[in-house]
């Protein structure tokens, strides 16, 4: 047998694992355009199709989706009561909202409300399929809109800072808190270095400077300094 048979014979006895998504929106157009672009990647299995919030809930309980995509104005239950809700019904659940709302107040609230990204929807089909993984693998995805107010609220809410057990103004550049508050929500080197089209080589600089500034000695620290500081809420920690 060679080696390509030996290949495709171990692909079909251990076929990769879907990750099976429902798609929750009130427009039958944009469902379509969102189920039509996933079924372009193999490793998506739509699982269902949603159109208000009731339904959402129905579903899950059923289908038990690893990801739901998700509006935030749907009609009968809305994104906000629909995040809460799936997270008390299944906590393995994902959610990913997918809107067209950049509003300040959107975000911030569907977040504090424990979705595990956000994303608007004129974004790419790749950069969905990214996040969707991304998600589906324990990390977090925003869009750089809502990285951008998430990052501003820590900074303009919660000073000062308790480091090594004293009051003080945060000793960190705005690059190095947005570092922060990334290892906090469970993202790694590489996916840091991704989204703020840095090398690993730079985010790993800025990762040891934090360290040394808030003598920290590693990532449990950071992360447990980043919730007492309540730079990320508790169910935004993977």
């Amino acid at each position: 047998m060679s080696v390509i048979q030996s290949t495709q014979l171990a692909i079909s006895m251990n076929p990769v694992k879907k990750i099976r998504v429902l798609v929750a929106d009130d427009h039958p157009m944009v469902r379509f355009g969102i189920v039509n672009s996933l079924k372009e990647f193999a490793d998506f299995e739509i699982v269902g199709e949603a159109k208000d919030g009731e339904e959402v809930l129905e579903m899950a309980a059923v289908l038990r989706p690893d990801i739901v995509l998700l509006d935030i104005t749907m009609p009968k239950k809305n994104g906000f009561e629909v995040t809460q809700a799936l997270l008390e019904m299944d906590d393995k659940i994902r959610i990913l909202p997918l809107t067209m709302h950049e509003s300040d107040e959107f975000i911030k609230k569907i977040v504090g409300s424990g979705a595990h990204g956000y994303l608007l929807k004129n974004t790419s089909k790749e950069e969905l399929a990214l996040a969707i993984r991304r998600i589906a693998g324990g990390e977090r995805y925003y869009s750089p809109q809502a990285s951008q107010i998430i990052i501003d609220s820590a900074t303009q809410k919660h000073r000062p800072f308790l480091v090594d057990g004293k009051e003080t103004e945060l000793p960190l550049t705005r690059r190095e808190l947005e570092i922060l508050v990334y290892i906090a929500q469970g993202l790694k080197n590489s996916a840091i270095a991704q989204k703020l089209f840095l090398s690993v080589r730079t985010v790993d600089t800025h990762r040891s400077n934090i360290m040394k500034k808030l003598k920290i000695k590693n990532t449990a620290g950071l992360v447990k300094f980043a919730f007492d500081n309540k730079l990320v809420k508790p169910n935004q920690l993977t």
